[in-house]
C-alpha cells in the first residue's frame, strides 16, 4: 500500500522542478482501489518475470541465439507468394491491347468494357467499367486521345 501512496505523490508541471517539494493528489475511492489493482497486478507481473528470467538463466539454451540480422535479405533469396492461376480470368492490359488492335477506330471506355465482356473477360473488382475509364488513363500501352477516346500507342 506504501508503493501505491508514494505512486499517487506527484509534482505540479507549473512549478519549477523542486525533489523536495511533493503534493499529493486527492483521488476518488473508485480510482484508489482501481490502482491498487493494478498495483498488485504488475507486482504480480514482475515477480513472474523474475522467475522466467531465473529459470531461463539456469538452462543452457538447446542452440546458440543469433541476434537478429541488421541486413536485409537479397530479393533473389525471398521467395514470391506463388500466383494462382485461373483460366477465368486473365491480366487486364493484354485484354485491352487485343481489342484496341483489332479496332481500326480509337474506342471510349464504354466499347472496351463491352468488347471485353464479349470476349469473356471475367473482371475481379467491383464496378468494372468505372475501374476499367479509370485504368485505362494509367494503362502502358494506352494513349487517350481526349473526349474519353482511347487508341494504342505507337
Amino acid at each position: 500500500m506504501r508503493k501505491l501512496l508514494n505512486a499517487l505523490i506527484i509534482q505540479f508541471p507549473t512549478e519549477p522542478l523542486n525533489p523536495e517539494k511533493s503534493y499529493l493528489v486527492h483521488i476518488s475511492a473508485s480510482n484508489l482501489k482501481a490502482a491498487a489493482h493494478i498495483a498488485e497486478e504488475i507486482e504480480t507481473l514482475q515477480a513472474q518475470l523474475a522467475a522466467l528470467l531465473q529459470n531461463h538463466s539456469n538452462h543452457s539454451p538447446a542452440r546458440p541465439v543469433n541476434p537478429p540480422s541488421k541486413t536485409r535479405p537479397s530479393a533473389s533469396s525471398v521467395r514470391k507468394p506463388e500466383k494462382k492461376e485461373s483460366k477465368e480470368r486473365g491480366t487486364l492490359r493484354p485484354a485491352v491491347h487485343q481489342i484496341l488492335a483489332r479496332s481500326k477506330t480509337p474506342l471510349n471506355a464504354g466499347a472496351i468494357y463491352d468488347a471485353l465482356v464479349a470476349a469473356g473477360y471475367k473482371f475481379s473488382f467491383s464496378e468494372p467499367r468505372r475501374i476499367l475509364r479509370i485504368r485505362l488513363y494509367k494503362m502502358a500501352g494506352i494513349q487517350p486521345l481526349g473526349d474519353g477516346l482511347f487508341k494504342l500507342k505507337k
